[in-house]
């Protein structure tokens, strides 16, 4: 494993256990340049030359690095047919990186205690995945830019689907941009089948 490989996967490494969100901008010494999309720590797009997607991990796995960079809070489109975060990380060697460390010690079981009375019980609401809120952030960010990730974190805890997210987001625009970012938005999502 070249050094520059290895220092990627420490960052790449890093940056999932951190839940980070952003872009890990990388170059090869061929100088071809690839992406790698973090939404919540979960890796959500894969790139590398014309590559992308799951052909790209072989490719980027036998890559000699020359540098690379992480772009907080940048958003890529997600790409549906990659596999898990930690096996993508298992694929590219992340494994390799963390020493061996004997399990943890095991918990003393609490003792057991009644139930606490319930209050009123308050309506479930359906969370947007991550997958989703990369989309919402990815589409609006072409219509805003840097502050689209701030408007999406405002309208979150308000929002208890991704449609009505994407909608109450689409407000916030010129109605011309609104209706094209919601009508974008509709197609992504339905094409994910998320909802």
């Amino acid at each position: 494993m070249n050094t520059g490989y290895r220092k990627l996967l420490e960052t790449l490494n890093a940056q999932c256990q951190q839940a980070a969100s952003g872009v890990l901008h990388l170059y090869t010494v061929q100088n071809h340049y690839g992406r790698i999309g973090l939404v919540c720590g979960e890796i959500n797009h894969v790139s590398l030359h014309t590559a992308r997607s799951m052909t790209a991990l072989p490719l980027l796995l036998n890559a000699a690095i020359s540098s690379h960079r992480f772009e907080a809070g940048a958003g890529l489109p997600p790409m549906n047919d990659l596999l898990d975060t930690p096996d993508i990380l298992a694929m590219l060697g992340c494994k390799e990186l963390q020493p061996q460390t004997p399990p943890p010690a095991v918990a003393a079981v609490p003792e057991w205690q009644p139930p606490a009375p319930a209050l009123a019980a308050a309506p479930q609401r359906q969370s947007v995945s991550a997958i989703e809120l990369g989309i919402i952030e990815a589409e609006l960010y072409r219509e805003l830019g840097p502050m689209a990730s701030s408007l999406v974190q405002e309208c979150l805890p308000h929002a208890d689907s991704a449609l009505t997210l994407a909608t109450a987001l689409a407000d916030q625009l010129m109605p011309s941009s609104g209706e094209s970012y919601l009508a974008r938005v509709t197609t992504l999502l339905r094409a994910v089948n998320t909802w």
